[in-house]
């Protein structure tokens, strides 16, 4: 159990250590050198391993940000309605799951605006 938790610690801090350059590649630099689903793969690895040995999570792990510095030229704005990503949807599962959150925020929205 020790050698498991020992070869997380590692794992994790090699994860922690390239997300954030990835990061910082793909919102700082604009220069992203993995896809988008290589990317989502890491994160969901170190997820998986903080989830695992919650004992391990750093206040400054990728997991617990979003996104990063971004360039100076973009300008804020404000969307009426969130943009959504998939999600980090993998299989048909999770877009099915997917699928339904939105179906449920739509049901919320539109109830709303007829009151």
């Amino acid at each position: 159990m020790k050698d498991n938790l020992k070869e997380a610690k590692i794992r994790a801090k090699k994860l922690r250590e390239l997300i954030s350059y990835h990061i910082k590649k793909y919102h700082t630099e604009d220069s992203p050198e993995i896809s988008d689903e290589s990317y989502d793969s890491l994160v969901n690895e170190l997820v998986s391993i903080e989830e695992k040995y919650p004992e391990i999570v750093v206040s400054n792990s990728p997991t617990r940000r979003v996104g990063g510095e971004p360039l100076l030229f973009f300008e804020k704005i404000k969307h009426e309605i969130p943009q959504w990503s998939f999600d980090n949807v993998f299989d048909k599962d999770e877009l099915i799951e997917w699928e339904n959150k939105i179906k449920r925020y739509l049901y919320k929205y539109d109830k709303a605006q007829k009151l």
